[in-house]
């Protein structure tokens, strides 16, 4: 709310920007879930996209991989979509489009790019094990 209230100069879109991948432990296939978390969290840093930390440090979620933002989303922060479903899924989130500089950088056609190439390489890395 802070942020909003100070607008675009604010200090505190630094720390709420960046991706982060959410999956759930309860999931018929953490562990499976979760190798494909790494590979997409490292095609995107490799593209020069940072984590989104602002879950952990400030909404205190439980992130079990600071390096690459990867959340485990089991209660109190779960998500009924990610421990219900009976298959594989994961949560991407490219940005915080709540922050003006991030949807900026979402918006422009090269980043957008960038993502849906991180995206299919992990696809690819992940169907090849």
């Amino acid at each position: 709310e802070k942020a909003r209230k100070d607008g675009e100069g604010s200090l505190l879109w630094e720390d709420m920007g960046g991706f982060s991948v959410h999956y759930s432990e309860n999931n018929l296939f953490p562990e499976r879930i979760k190798t494909f978390a790494q590979l997409f969290a490292e095609e995107m840093l490799k593209n020069g996209f940072k984590p989104n930390l602002y879950h952990a440090d400030v909404e205190k979620m439980m992130c079990i991989d600071r390096y690459r933002g990867i959340y485990n989303r089991i209660t109190p922060w779960g998500l009924y979509v990610l421990s219900n479903v009976k298959s594989p899924a994961v949560i991407i989130e490219c940005g915080t489009i709540v922050n003006p500089h991030e949807e900026k950088l979402l918006s422009q056609e090269n980043n957008r790019l960038k993502i849906v190439k991180a995206i299919n390489r992990a696809l690819v890395k992940f169907f090849e094990k």
